[in-house]
């Protein structure tokens, strides 16, 4: 179905003949076969790629007859006369073939359609194999040359090359292409989520359902001076740049995908038939005699021109391979003809001089990257280190693209397989089995607070109008520091700087500019000191810590007997800063309070034996903890004793014991032990029949494990530590607040339903959860994903009290959190359905915060809704978009509070282990990469990366992919202490010991502190596959 091609060879619309530029036939000087080649066939395959983008499955369409015999000839290293016409300069490509416009017709290119972006234009009239394939100057440099008289200035050459130097960064869209685009479904909206562990990667958010996998940003360049948690515009990639999932395309594979259709309705296609050889059989060579099989990767070794070779010399011949058709797809019978084509060009150009690398377009190099190139003559490539868009330098004589995954991403990108490096038979695989890829080309809300915290460094180029700002967040970028900006004596004693941290926020980012630039604004202190650290995190993670203002303090509310439950009205300045803050924020050592302390600590704090202002919700329960009577409403409370969950744990725990008033704190109103022992009990009773019956109706609970930690009393660091334990007093009280909560949010819901503030728990994605269930029974542990109450039914079973147990279900509470979302306030007249309101964990319809209200701005609104319900006060007039812009803050806080938090618990875990480490634990691989490992140390409750070269091995290690992956290290004999005997004649013999890494693998990490400040790595000592364990 596809239309002719142009005859050979052609070029893109609008881009101008070279005849011009070269003179007249006869005078025209001889060009180099390779430069003649590259010309030719780059213009093919940039026009071969216009055909394919037009199909929903890229195919390689055929070349016509005539191209063909074109370049066969070249091939060969035989020219025809034409071809050696061609070679010579004796006669132009365009007048040889006859079918291409006159020549004063090409030389003024048609003005591009204005409805086409800059970028899509410039790629489109200026395609990369055109300005990246040739190994001399590119056609517009060389007609700029020949325009310019002799003894041309060189300044003004070398500002017109910085004019034309391409932007390191993509320029944003303009308003009016954003709204068509987002109008017509091609651009699409949503929050950025930069991975810490690899700020190259980003996700957002996909809104074609919950079926669909997160929306994939790699690199830097593709996330255009985005930041974590800013609101962008991305712009989906083509098909072929989508990231191909191992797990379903092997499923794919082998029949056993558990889906029927593709993610646009279809029927899945079959998977084709893997051939042995990308030859037939039967083809035949020149001479007539059958040809044996090509390995594709020996055959193209077999035709790079080692280092010493001529450079002139002619290319050798070799058959081209016919790969037999799929039952899924049409294959042409030359499916790899433009790879070995274009093979050629890149050897031949190595071979005259070479072409950078990195000036080719990314599609170009993934195709040569796809072939594995290596020298098979004793000749050695010499790969760049990073072959990245905008990198300078050309390379030497003999260099050839390794065969890296590194393209265009950074040196950091995974273990990403895109479509475009899958074999071409496999370029029918379902859209279920790939996840699409974006581009930044806008930001919409600049959410993130631009202010990191880091260290002062010298540039390389030891350039003193600037210091290089390094932030200690991955994620954040490098920032530029004018000199004015930096401590008196800097750039003398820089050394003297590094031992400090310091405060500084992005100010503006250039897309012509690697770096950011920033402004400094003060040291914070000594590096790796609790609270300049602490400082800094607060800062940079934007949370308010000033003290509250007089006017706010002034808004506090004098109760009176004739208005004792008055509430503050909303929007004065006290609300104004609650409203603020959304929440507070526990660190590990201290709290920064939404509300003021005086509030916080003393007014609404319960105290034995004070009263108290209450809004309560009352019930009346049966022996089968069934409500008979429900009551909302205000009310005086005096509690009697004021415990903390260690003492009713001993109260369930302990039933036959007789507590004295001396273990416990102090009672009033004459209450004895055994009687608040008693009312302890009877309370946890009925919580017991309301969790079975809760989780019997289909709730589930993922316990994510927090860092407890022991402090010094007088230096305040820590001296120990571990994870909390929940216990059964934890989930006594968690039962009562969640009835609360429910029944709060019906009443609220049917009194309001277009302004009610509820909260939402959003199923898991579909697509995710299904990987994770695949993985979870190839390690030997199946769970039913379904549903939230068959996730809590499989996961019973692997409860206990042993250590294994114990291990088994933190690695499956870690594997099933990764398809989670997470659970979001939002305002009830801005969702179309009540099906969406629902909670997923918890298995409720309707769900909100109440019982917080002095910690949780929610919390806040939620009570003036209930009272205004009650009729205590008017309803409050916000409208539903106003509602949902606060509960969008709230959530943003939120976020950003539990950011803080787990950090401090890292930061004073990484203070730990300086001081008291290393520090040994036993721990369960969680993932593995190609190069590194995450493990689980289940006593702490946390997932650490291991590097392979941070470890002592004598080989790169060997990575198969999955699922389950496997990582198989090689490790040096003397690193091993605790060989067998066996086992040091297996490595004395092969000069290695083996350590097989997968999923499930227990291993032995190691602890210890990086000279960065607060920073601590992880590594593993060595264990032999014969003394292996796994879970």
């Amino acid at each position: 179905s596809l239309p002719p091609l142009p005859p050979f060879p052609f070029l893109p619309p609008g881009m101008p003949s070279l005849a011009p530029f070269l003179g007249p036939p006869g005078a025209r000087p001889p060009l180099p076969d390779p430069v003649m080649m590259s010309l030719a066939l780059s213009s093919m395959f940039h026009m071969q790629q216009q055909q394919q983008q037009r199909l929903n499955r890229p195919r390689a369409p055929a070349l016509d007859a005539e191209a063909t015999a074109l370049l066969a000839s070249l091939q060969r290293g035989r020219p025809s006369a034409d071809a050696e016409a061609v070679r010579t300069g004796k006669i132009s490509v365009a007048e040889l073939m006859g079918k291409q416009q006159s020549s004063k017709t090409q030389t003024t290119p048609k003005r591009p359609p204005t409805n086409v972006p800059p970028a899509q234009q410039q790629q489109h009239y200026f395609p990369p194999p055109l300005q990246g394939l040739f190994a001399g100057p590119s056609i517009s440099s060389a007609q700029s040359q020949l325009r310019q008289p002799p003894g041309a200035n060189k300044g003004q050459q070398q500002q017109q090359q910085l004019k034309a130097r391409k932007p390191f960064f993509t320029p944003y869209l303009t308003p009016d292409a954003l709204q068509r685009g987002l109008k017509n479904g091609s651009l699409v909206k949503g929050a950025l989520r930069v991975n810490q562990r690899n700020y190259e990667e980003s996700f957002v958010d996909n809104p074609e359902g919950n079926e669909q996998q997160d929306i994939v940003i790699l690199g830097l360049h593709d996330r255009n001076r985005a930041l974590h948690g800013d609101v962008v515009v991305v712009r989906i990639k083509e098909r072929i740049h989508w990231i191909v999932r191992d797990n379903m395309y092997r499923s794919w594979r082998e029949g056993h995908l558990n889906i029927s259709r593709d993610d646009d309705g279809q029927p899945l296609t079959i998977p084709p038939i893997k051939q042995d050889s990308p030859c037939t059989s039967g083809a035949e060579s020149e001479n007539g005699s059958p040809s044996k099989p090509v390995d594709e990767k020996s055959s193209v070794s077999a035709l790079i021109p080692s280092a010493s070779e001529d450079e002139s010399a002619s290319l050798p011949s070799a058959e081209l391979p016919t790969p037999k058709k799929s039952s899924t797809m049409d294959i042409p019978a030359d499916l790899h003809y433009e790879r070995s084509l274009l093979l050629r060009i890149y050897n031949d150009l190595n071979a005259t001089g070479g072409a950078s690398p990195a000036a080719l377009d990314s599609e170009t190099a993934t195709m040569i990257r796809r072939l594995s190139i290596h020298r098979e003559d004793g000749g050695k490539a010499s790969p760049p280190a990073a072959i990245e868009e905008g990198a300078a330098g050309r390379s030497p004589p003999g260099a050839l693209i390794p065969a890296v995954k590194k393209i265009n991403q950074g040196a950091r990108r995974g273990n990403y397989k895109l479509l475009s490096e899958m074999p071409d038979e496999d370029w029918g695989i379902p859209d279920a089995c790939l996840q699409k890829t974006a581009e930044v080309v806008f930001i919409a809300e600049q959410k993130n607070s631009r202010a990191a915290v880091g260290q002062l460094k010298t540039m390389a180029d030891n350039n003193r109008s600037w210091a290089l700002f390094s932030p200690g967040d991955s994620r954040m970028p490098r920032m530029m520091i004018p000199s004015d900006q930096l401590p008196t004596g800097f750039f003398d004693r820089p050394q003297d700087f590094a031992k400090f941290i310091f405060i500084a926020r992005m100010v503006e980012w250039q897309p012509t500019a690697q770096f950011a630039r920033g402004k400094l604004y003060r040291s914070l202190g000594m590096a790796g000191e609790i609270e300049p650290e602490t400082e800094g995190l607060l800062i940079a993670n934007d949370i308010d810590t000033r003290e509250f203002s007089a006017a706010a303090i002034a808004c506090l509310p004098v109760i009176e007997s004739s208005s004792a439950w008055t509430i503050p009205e909303p929007n004065n300045e006290l609300d104004n800063w609650a409203a603020n803050r959304a929440t507070s924020v526990y660190l590990i050592h201290k709290v920064i309070p939404m509300l003021p302390r005086l509030l916080c600590e003393e007014l609404c704090s319960l105290v034995p034996g004070v009263d108290r202002l209450t809004f309560s919700v009352v019930w009346k329960l049966n022996d089968r903890a069934e409500i008979v009577d429900e009551w909302f409403g205000r009310s005086i409370i005096k509690s009697c004793v004021k415990l903390a969950y260690e003492h009713a744990q001993g109260f369930i725990a302990d039933p036959d014991r007789e507590w004295t008033t001396e273990e416990l704190p102090v009672l009033s109103d004459g209450r004895t032990p055994a009687e608040i022992a008693t009312a302890v009990r009877q309370l946890n009773q009925l919580a017991a029949i309301i969790r079975k019956r809760r989780f019997d109706n289909g709730a589930v609970r993922l316990d994510q494990p927090k860092l407890v930690f022991t402090l010094d009393a007088e230096t305040g660091m820590p001296s120990g530590c571990t994870f909390y334990e929940r216990k059964d007093a934890n989930s006594l009280v968690e039962e009562y607040m969640l009835m609360a909560n429910a029944a709060v949010a019906k009443r609220i819901e049917e009194h309001y339903p277009k302004t009610a503030l509820l909260r939402r728990h959003p199923p898991p994605n579909q697509k995710l959860m299904r990987e994770v269930i695949d993985l979870c029974e190839k390690i030997g542990y199946p769970v039913d994903g379904r549903s939230s109450g068959g996730l809590h039914t499989s996961l019973q079973h692997y409860i206990g009290d042993t250590s294994k147990q114990t291990a088994v279900m933190a690695v499956l509470t870690q594997l099933l959190m990764r398809p989670m979302k997470l659970a979001v306030y939002f305002c009830t007249g801005t969702v179309a359905s009540q099906a969406d309101y629902r909670h997923y964990a918890l298995n409720m319809p309707f769900y909100t915060h109440f019982t917080s209200p002095i910690r949780r701005y929610a919390d806040v609104m939620v009570h003036r809704l209930l009272a205004a319900s009650l009729g205590y006060c008017p309803p409050p007039t916000l409208t539903p978009e106003e509602v949902e812009m606060r509960a969008k803050h709230c959530n943003d806080k939120k976020y950003a509070a539990k950011q803080v938090s787990e950090a401090s618990g890292e930061m004073f875990f990484g203070v730990f282990i300086k001081a008291c480490g290393p520090i040994e634990e036993r721990g369960v691989v969680m993932n593995v990469l190609d190069q590194s490992f995450d493990v689980l140390l289940v006593r702490y409750g946390i997932v650490k990366r291991v590097y392979a070269n941070k470890l002592q091995l004598v080989r790169d290690p060997k990575f198969e992919e999955g699922p389950p992956p496997v990582l198989t290290l090689y490790w040096d004999p003397a690193a091993d202490k605790n060989r067998t005997d066996d086992e040091k004649a297996n490595s004395a013999s092969s000069g290695f010991i083996k350590q097989t890494i997968t999923i499930c693998s227990i291993v032995t990490c190691v602890l210890t502190s990086l000279p960065e400040p607060t920073k601590f790595q992880a590594v593993i000592k060595p264990c032999a596959d014969e003394r292996a364990e796994r879970l």
